[in-house]
């Protein structure tokens, strides 16, 4: 299991406070959800191995993730329909 803001404290810069630990070190609300639900998902059968690969390249576009889900979107939910367990795997950028 991973967090991504685990202590917790006001960000200026960011205006936000998502820690799943208090500053103190005590527990918040979430952290029972967590403890609850962390072994749920650590014992769960791992997903099956995909059956049809789907190339991404980050670099084709510059809105990142948004960029990289809409050059697949179509092709990804296709071979959902179709059946399938697509994977996604980085392809070659030439000449970089």
């Amino acid at each position: 299991m991973f967090a991504w803001w685990y202590p917790g404290g006001y960000r200026v810069n960011e205006q936000s406070d998502f820690g799943i630990i208090n500053p103190d070190g005590t527990d918040r609300p979430v952290t029972k959800v967590i403890r609850e639900w962390g072994p749920r998902f650590l014992s769960a059968a791992k997903p099956a191995a995909p059956d049809v690969w789907i190339g991404v390249n980050r670099n084709a576009d510059a809105r990142g993730l948004v960029g990289m889900y809409k050059a697949i979107e179509r092709e990804y939910w296709q071979a959902l329909a179709d059946g399938h367990r697509p994977g996604l795997r980085w392809t070659a950028v030439p000449n970089q």
